[in-house]
């Protein structure tokens, strides 16, 4: 006699949304690049709901916690951000799923040069007024 356990239903992906990589551009006039780090950097990162889905609140989160790992690196800001944030629902349990990361290319400006440069999408150290951001194109989200 075969013994299995009870099959549970599988995730169902109720939303998604993507921002392709984007460069990230810094207004202040005092921001210098200073060191570009060697590779891309992205991370995955699942939040348990209780009652509704906050995905403001949990893509935020998933990007403090990518800047708090380059961190490591030395690094400080991400001068490419994009992300995929999915919704997930099996019976009562919710859950957000989303993928944080910094590719594709940058044109910036270094400290007094107007020359454009490129950049690859990368975690980077600068000095000067860092400010915090929000990731790029949160408004797609609705309002929770």
């Amino acid at each position: 006699m075969l013994f299995r356990a009870p099959r549970r239903p599988c995730w169902e992906v109720v939303d998604h949304k993507e921002v392709k990589p984007t460069p990230a551009y810094y207004d202040q006039e005092d921001l210098q690049i200073l060191k570009i780090h060697d590779s891309d950097i992205a991370g995955q990162y699942e939040f348990e709901m209780r009652s509704d889905f906050r995905c403001r609140q949990a893509l935020e989160a998933a990007r403090l916690e990518l800047l708090h790992q380059i961190k490591k690196d030395h690094c400080n800001v991400l001068l490419v951000e994009g992300w995929k944030l999915t919704k997930l629902r099996r019976g009562r349990e919710m859950r957000i799923r989303v993928h944080y990361h910094g590719k594709s290319h940058l044109i910036c400006r270094l400290s007094s040069l107007f020359t454009p440069i490129m950049f690859p999408g990368r975690p980077a150290r600068a000095a000067g007024n860092v400010n915090h951001r929000y990731p790029p194109f949160i408004e797609v989200l609705e309002f929770n």
